[in-house]
């Protein structure tokens, strides 16, 4: 649920979101997303897990706004990060 509306994650985006929220902060390479438990539904030298990331985005509204944002670290991979909003005065 998203702000009361239900989301239908695909498997392998259920599990890659899965992994970003349980790694919150720390920054996943793609083999490791793709190693292991990934290692059957993602194949490494496609763009399957790119578009498997922007669809997780898209869904989930991981934008600023909403307190969350997926960063791509070029040549590296993916880091969820969760913003602290400050009370304004």
């Amino acid at each position: 649920m998203c702000k009361g509306v239900p989301i239908r994650l695909k498997p392998k985006e259920f599990i890659v979101a899965l992994e970003f929220f349980q790694n919150l902060g720390r920054l996943l390479t793609k083999e490791q997303l793709i190693s292991g438990f990934c290692a059957e539904i993602l194949n490494k030298d496609s763009r399957t897990m790119d578009v498997c990331v922007c669809n997780i985005c898209k869904k989930l509204q991981l934008h600023e706004e909403n307190g969350f944002v997926l960063q791509t670290i070029y040549a590296r991979g993916y880091q969820l990060l969760a913003l602290k909003h400050q009370a304004l005065n």
